[in-house]
This record gives structure tokens, sequence and C-alpha cells, in this order.
């Protein structure tokens, strides 16, 4: 299951970049860390990235853990 959360959005937001969060345990493809510290990869940073876009908006994704994802929601 592909786990992606957008956080809280203000309406008027439209210049600042929404804020993504990605489940940092996805298996490759959706998920691709680089070992030498570099961005993240992978199906899952690929497709919050479309979908900001598609919104107009920059996009700032980020990992958490699965069980941090439901708090980073509510905390906006």
């Amino acid at each position: 299951i592909l786990l992606l959360l957008l956080l809280a959005v203000p309406a008027d937001a439209v210049a600042k970049p929404l804020r993504l969060v990605v489940s940092d345990s996805l298996p490759p493809p959706y998920l691709i860390l680089d070992e030498a510290g570099g961005e993240a990869k992978g199906l899952a940073i690929d497709l919050c990235r479309k979908v900001a876009d598609r919104l107009g908006h920059g996009s700032d994704v980020r990992l958490a853990p699965p069980k941090r994802l439901p708090e980073l929601v509510r905390a906006g």
C-alpha cells in the first residue's frame, strides 16, 4: 500500500510549496534512498511532486516513520 499524506495547506498558500510526507518504510521502487545521503527517489516521491505540480505548487517532500504520519497530519 502506498501511503501518502498531504499535510494541511492554507487556502492562501498558492505560492508556498506543499509539505508532503511519505512513509520511510516503503519498499523499492516506491522509495529509493540514496546511500550517499542524497535526495530520496522513487514512485512515491515522483507522485507527490506530480500532485503538487498539478495543483500549481512546489513541493517539500519529507520522509517519516509510519507511526508518526497521523501525528504529523494532526499537527498540520
